[in-house]
């Protein structure tokens, strides 16, 4: 059964990942978010510097898994212009919904 992100150490994380054909099975092993896998994976990696260049911690050298399509690729004009309808929607209704509240409002 998949399990939570803190319940995964980090030996466990590192023979996952290095028995794992791709993120998504790292994912269905682990119970992480793809975030939460190449995130950890990422931090494992990076070997940590300080100003003066010396070396703070060495990088774990994690096997390279090719990055798989988790979503299409974003539709930037077409999904503006549904945010632009919604808005306007929104808008409207909420014209219409003050107009009933200012008639009571004003009286002669």
């Amino acid at each position: 059964m998949p399990r939570g992100k803190s319940s995964i150490g980090q030996v466990e994380f590192v023979t996952i990942w290095e028995t794992s054909s791709s993120v998504k099975e790292v994912m269905e092993k682990t119970g992480m978010t793809y975030n939460a896998v190449i995130g950890r994976a990422n931090n494992y990696r990076n070997q940590r510097i300080d100003d003066h260049g010396n070396v703070l911690r060495e990088g774990i050298p994690l096997k390279d898994m090719k990055a798989s399509k988790r979503t299409p690729k974003v539709n930037v004009s077409e999904l503006t212009k549904l945010i632009m309808d919604l808005r306007k929607q929104q808008e409207e209704s909420a014209t219409q919904n003050d107009i009933p509240a200012l008639q009571n409002e004003v009286t002669v």
